[in-house]
């Protein structure tokens, strides 16, 4: 989850590059810091920072990093809040708190070395006037006006642990507002294999299970030559099948007024105009005195019930899918190093991270069944249910943190009593990020532990990643393409599970992007890898809706649109849940397509995209193409407009531009 979206936390706090004894604070000078940009992985700093000359220190800053990944602990540069951290490390120690001479304390020899080394590196990049190259301005992002929180402070461990954990991972990250983001160029696509082929005239696919994705089988490109400024389409070769596209939440975030939570014409619009086929939302526990929610049951019903309502009047079999952002507080349990401390309760209630209790397994299956039942009631079938966002990292918000054997476990005993009860449900997770995921240190993350685990590969249905690096910044344009490849030969064809995007957000509104960050077509770009390197069926943008246009939400209501509304509409509307993606090879520089038939509707999609600064022509070629098309079109100056019907012979396509060609009918 985004923090910016979510209490509108401005924007990074430079960061003082030096610990503290343990019993003290240091504050350090003014040109020894930097962003928490520049700090957010040990790796990009051998790239980063040319004054790193000596290899000595370079190896000895990667060993350290080394050493902590086998050791089991992420890379992050902090442990605690920056935010915390920032005003705690400039403190005398005069004017600590008892609270915050326990959080220098806790802070172990791994941190305090590699951050040492840190600052020592710092100090030999300073030039004769002092000043330190690599620190950075700080930038406050536009068009966030929603209320700070306070995140809560860790209560002290309980000494006496009656039943633990072998230890693992517990990596904290605060996800401060997102940082600025390097945009970089559009990645050139390999050629991918083609999957086995199937008779010329397609099937009816049947309803895709989550092992239905078939096994991709290389096969020859080919004989007939492709021609320069061609887009070949072969209907015969298909891949996924497509679940849909959607977003979270409500008309407005969940902590706003109920009154502006949904209206009809909103519903309308989303259903009818953008074309959502997936809504996403948030299971809350239940506020208590001490742990209010952003929202419960009576303020989120009228909104499943429309939306849903809507849906079902478009003849849309909308998919409704749940996350939990933290089980019931009565659930939790503390995490002394790295360890479950089953007799010590958290004390902060859903808020601020915690661990779900090894004894509360099955409570939280019930309280996962009740949920569901809940929905079921008002008469909406929840399609699927992850039973945790981002468990790697502990937010002041709702928050649970798990190791990712723990969180592995955890699904071997609740989704099969998920599944006892609703046999027709499917389970997603784990929700931690793409670049983590299908990076080169996968293997230290949640989905690697999925598939070592048997009976949570059993439990699991659908392998969900936000697509965030590092749960922070949208994933560069640059890695995509890599990344979603990674993700395809593990899941899709390693573990023959479909994957979708569950979260993303951090592209501003513009069409190139401003100020370093991504912009609309960038996020044109990111569906695209998703889809056509991926091989993702199911693509979910954060914060749908809310009462400002800002770089998390695509909406203001019915009536204010965003470029990235926009943008998503070229897929969300056109590419409908049971079309399957079909084999394209492209032959035209800066040209990106992806081609999509729909046998039961009878409709056949194409998606192009030019990320050139020139316009370009290609023809469509490739048996039982149709021959005509209608185009819809985005450049900066255009917003997804139908521009008549256009011959498979001849596309333009303007510079800098998102094209999406339909022949048949994409209305349920």
């Amino acid at each position: 989850m985004n923090v910016i979206s979510k209490y509108g936390f401005f924007s990074l706090a430079l960061l003082a590059l030096s610990l503290p004894p343990a019993q003290s604070a240091y504050a350090a000078p003014s040109s020894l810091t930097i962003t928490e940009t520049n700090l957010s992985s040990f790796k990009r700093l051998k790239g980063q920072y040319t004054c790193y000359a000596p290899e000595a220190d370079l190896a000895t800053l990667g060993t350290i990093t080394s050493r902590s990944l086998r050791a089991g602990t992420r890379w992050r540069a902090l442990s605690s809040s920056v935010r915390d951290d920032v005003e705690l490390l400039q403190k005398e120690p005069a004017d600590l708190t008892r609270g915050e001479r326990r959080r220098l304390r806790r802070m172990n020899r791994w941190e305090r070395e590699r951050l040492e080394m840190i600052k020592e590196l710092l100090e030999r990049c300073e030039g004769d006037n002092g000043e330190t190259p690599l620190a950075t301005p700080t930038r406050t992002p536009s068009g966030t006006n929603t209320p700070s929180r306070t995140p809560t402070v860790q209560p002290t461990e309980t000494a006496r642990p009656v039943e633990t954990r072998t230890p693992t991972p517990r990596p904290t990250q605060t996800q401060t507002p997102r940082p600025t983001q390097t945009q970089a160029p559009r990645p050139t696509e390999t050629p991918r294999p083609t999957a086995t082929s199937v008779p010329a005239t397609p099937t009816v696919a049947p309803t895709r299970t989550a092992t239905s994705v078939p096994t991709r089988t290389p096969t020859a490109m080919p004989t007939s030559p492709v021609a320069s400024g061609s887009v070949r389409i072969s209907p015969q070769t298909s891949y996924q099948t497509i679940d849909g596209f959607g977003f979270f939440g409500a008309k407005n975030v969940w902590w706003g007024s109920p009154s502006t939570m949904y209206d009809s014409a909103w519903g309308e619009k989303i259903i009818k105009d953008l074309g959502i086929s997936i809504w996403r939302n948030e299971y809350y526990a239940a506020p208590t005195a001490g742990n209010p929610q952003d929202a419960d049951w009576n303020k989120q019903r009228p909104v499943v019930e429309g939306i849903a309502r809507t849906a079902r009047q478009n003849n849309v079999n909308l998919k409704v899918v749940l996350t939990v952002w933290s089980p019931p507080g009565d659930m939790k349990c503390q995490v002394t190093e790295d360890v479950q401390v089953s007799t010590a309760r958290w004390p902060n209630g859903t808020k601020g991270g915690g661990t779900l209790c090894l004894d509360k397994y099955d409570d939280f299956a019930d309280w996962l069944i009740q949920g569901i039942q809940m929905y079921k009631d008002v008469g909406v079938d929840v399609y699927a249910i992850s039973p945790q966002n981002e468990p790697l990292f502990w937010q002041p918000y709702n928050s649970c943190f798990y190791a990712q054997q723990w969180y592995a476990d955890m699904l071997s005993v609740v989704g099969p009593r998920i599944k006892a009860r609703f046999p027709g449900i499917k389970i997603f997770g784990a929700e931690n990020m793409l670049e983590m995921e299908a990076g080169k240190d996968k293997q230290w993350f949640y989905n690697t532990a999925i598939k070592n685990t048997p009976a949570a590969l059993q439990s699991i249905d659908i392998f969900a990643v936000h697509g965030y690096s590092d749960g922070v910044a949208p994933t560069a344009t640059s890695q995509m393409t890599k990344l979603w490849e990674s993700s395809r030969q593990d899941y899709v064809d390693g573990a023959r599970k479909p994957v979708w995007m569950t979260e993303t957000s951090g592209f501003v509104d513009a069409w190139e992007g401003s100020d370093g960050k991504p912009g609309a077509l960038d996020l044109g770009f990111a569906i695209h890898s998703a889809l056509f390197s991926g091989h993702s069926s199911g693509w979910i943008w954060w914060q749908g809706s809310a009462d400002e246009i800002n770089e998390y939400s695509l909406m203001n209501g019915a009536n204010q649109l965003s470029k990235r509304y926009y943008v998503s509409k070229h897929f969300y509307r056109f590419i409908r849940p049971g079309a399957k993606m079909v084999d394209v090879q492209v032959n035209q520089d800066g040209v990106f397509a992806s081609a999509y038939l729909h046998q039961q509707m009878g409709a056949f999609t194409v998606v192009l995209l030019n990320s050139s600064n020139e316009a370009k022509t290609v023809r469509l070629e490739g048996n039982n193409v149709p021959s005509q098309f209608t185009q819809y079109r985005s450049t900066s100056a255009e917003n997804c407009e139908e521009r008549g019907t256009v011959s498979k012979d001849s596309i333009t396509l303007p510079a800098k531009s998102i094209v999406t060609l339909v022949n048949g009918d994409v209305f349920e």
